[in-house]
């Protein structure tokens, strides 16, 4: 349903919510009298409290172009209310700069960084200005946006991929449970923007201006500041530059001093991108259409969804296998937390030299002890949204059942990797470490030892860092970082 005429204004944009009148140098939008599940503007009361918070909110980052609210009057009677604003010049929009291939927009894109981070800063914070009950969980927000999306025509957005989308989301939430407590209370929960879109922000000579912020559902601002993040940088990458949207990501953490774990970006953009794949099924319907517009970005959160997806990766062997040397290239492409057990071992037990066969720090105790306190870590990280390998010998059945225990616990996708070589290989390794200041203390003895307790392990699978050469390593630990599955099997 259309917004009413006005008398001279020339009616130019439409959105689902409400249409855009031009005339001059000012702009008035009209609220449309709709109601869709999140939002009701079927009364004029309504639409005129929309429109007085629309003013209020969106001063905050663009404070000499929202004018006030203005009647529309027909015979001296006030029918309908609207959003008087100071008309910017739309080629100076964030999303027209891109569409033009305009290439020098990093300085703009690290202003905005630095606006946003400002904003922040000084947003009401939840918990502190704001009950914490307004704060809606993110696996509820999923749950809702999915519930609203599946009322929509099934054409736009195929019920088997919204199904995907939530399972994915929920898979993430599920064990993230300390992620989301300690940004709440880390204050990392605030009112912010809401609906922050290429569309709306112009790069102005001065500064940027940033308009339409979310203001019909306070709920729905209120959220983590990356989420207000992740919706420009998703709807950069929907235009083709998500090198500005890595930028901008980057710059707004450096100026907030905010740290955060890669797979919560992916899960926040994910979010951004089911939001703005229903909102375009929703015009679709309105307007009475097919687009793909919808199927590509639900396409694009469930891509973010699955790069969300939290691995543990465990690598065992005996000792000059190549362990920790893969751990490491693991850990540089995931990026992953390293836990190894030699130094773990060696914080629990750091004095006395090298210890005999089963004594000492290698006693079979210690070496519970060891692995013990490494799942206690690898558990930590991966309930903060960090993928995590674990580097040590997982000679035993038991040890291997405990990793997967954690990475069940923790909705984590699991790969176990056995690394091996041939004796003469590791007898050099071993000997090369023992003049350098690796933590092992392990000589070829006790690789020979090993091996006799070394269990069978048919879940692994088997790199052989000599034979396999570099590209094999290179492919094992592609593998190892590549997609994980999309859907239960």
């Amino acid at each position: 349903m259309s917004a009413p005429l006005v008398d001279g204004w020339a009616a130019a944009v439409e959105t689902h919510t409400a249409a855009l009148y031009f005339a001059g140098d000012h702009v008035l939008k009209v609220k449309k009298p709709v109601s869709l599940g999140f939002l009701d503007f079927s009364s004029i009361e309504a639409r005129r409290a929309a429109c007085a918070d629309e003013v209020r909110l969106n001063r905050r980052l663009a404070p000499d172009v929202y004018l006030g609210v203005s009647d529309i009057v027909v015979d001296g009677a006030a029918v309908e209310h609207g959003v008087l604003m100071r008309r910017l010049p739309l080629d100076r929009s964030l999303s027209a700069l891109v569409a033009r291939g305009v290439p020098s927009l990093a300085d703009d894109v690290i202003r905005l960084a630095r606006l946003f981070a400002a904003f922040h800063e000084h947003a009401p914070v939840v918990g502190r200005d704001v009950a914490v009950d307004i704060w809606t969980h993110p696996g509820q927000l999923w749950r809702d946006n999915v519930a609203q999306a599946s009322a929509l025509s099934p054409d736009e957005l195929p019920t088997e991929d919204l199904d995907a989308a939530e399972w994915l989301a929920q898979r993430y939430v599920e064990g993230r449970s300390a992620l989301f407590r300690d940004r709440l209370s880390a204050g990392l929960v605030r009112e912010g923007h809401g609906d922050l879109l290429a569309d709306d922000v112009f790069l102005l000579a001065d500064e940027p201006r940033v308009l339409d912020c979310l203001e019909f559902d306070q709920r729905l601002r209120v959220a983590d500041v990356l989420l207000d993040v992740a919706s420009l940088v998703m709807d950069l990458e929907r235009l083709g530059r998500p090198d500005l949207g890595r930028l901008f990501m980057d710059k707004y953490a450096a100026e907030a001093g905010e740290n955060h774990p890669t797979t919560l970006e992916h899960f926040y953009i994910a979010h951004r991108a089911l939001v703005r794949a229903k909102v375009a099924a929703i015009r679709a319907q309105q307007l009475n259409v097919t687009t793909r517009v919808p199927r590509d970005l639900l396409a694009m959160c469930i891509r973010h969804l699955q790069s969300a997806q939290v691995r543990l990766v465990v690598v065992g062997g005996l000792p000059g296998a190549g362990k920790s040397t893969m751990s490491a290239l693991l850990a540089g492409r995931l990026p992953a937390t390293v836990v190894s057990s030699d130094a773990v071992r060696w914080e629990l037990a750091p004095t006395g030299g090298p210890a005999a066969y089963g004594a000492g720090r290698y006693s079979p105790a210690v070496t519970n002890r060891v692995y013990d306190e490494m799942m206690r870590r690898a558990a930590d990280r991966l309930a903060h949204g960090e993928h995590v390998v674990l580097d040590a010998t997982f000679a035993t059945d038991a040890h291997r059942a405990a990793a997967r225990e954690v990475a069940r616990r923790h909705a984590a996708d699991l790969t176990e990797m056995c690394v091996v070589v041939d004796d003469a290989t590791a007898a050099q390794r071993i000997a090369e470490r023992a003049r350098g200041l690796g933590r092992s203390e392990a000589d070829v003895d006790v690789r020979n030892r090993l091996r006799a307790q070394f269990a069978p392990w048919p879940e692994a699978s088997v790199v052989d860092t000599d034979a396999d050469g570099a590209a094999g390593v290179v492919g094992a630990v592609a593998a190892a970082c590549g997609a994980p599955r999309s859907w239960p099997e």
